[in-house]
């Protein structure tokens, strides 16, 4: 059966982070705040013949500035389960999947 090559998916959620570190509030660390704001996610997700697994191809946009692009960004572990969730939508099962 013939792989479709290409997907595309993307998700945009809103964010409550505390800095510098969950807790930190709590711990009664000067200077805590919560950063709020929305970032968009995106996969390119590409069927690889070879490896014969769907490879993922992640990017974010944080629209408020609070994180760079360096590193792991807001709410990635909630983008990947939707992204599985969209690849099962299409029949796809994770073990196909690589990113």
């Amino acid at each position: 059966m013939t792989k479709q090559e290409y997907y595309d998916y993307s998700k945009t959620y809103e964010y409550n982070e505390e800095s510098p570190y969950t807790g930190a509030l709590a711990d009664g660390v000067e200077e805590a705040t919560i950063l709020s704001g929305e970032v968009t996610w995106s996969a390119d997700i590409t069927w690889n013949e070879s490896l014969e697994q769907y490879e993922i191809f992640k990017t974010w946009n944080d629209h408020d500035g609070h994180f760079s692009n360096m590193g792991e960004g807001p709410l990635e572990d909630d983008f990947l389960n939707d992204v599985y969730s969209f690849l099962q939508s299409k029949g796809i099962d994770s073990a196909e999947v690589t990113y």
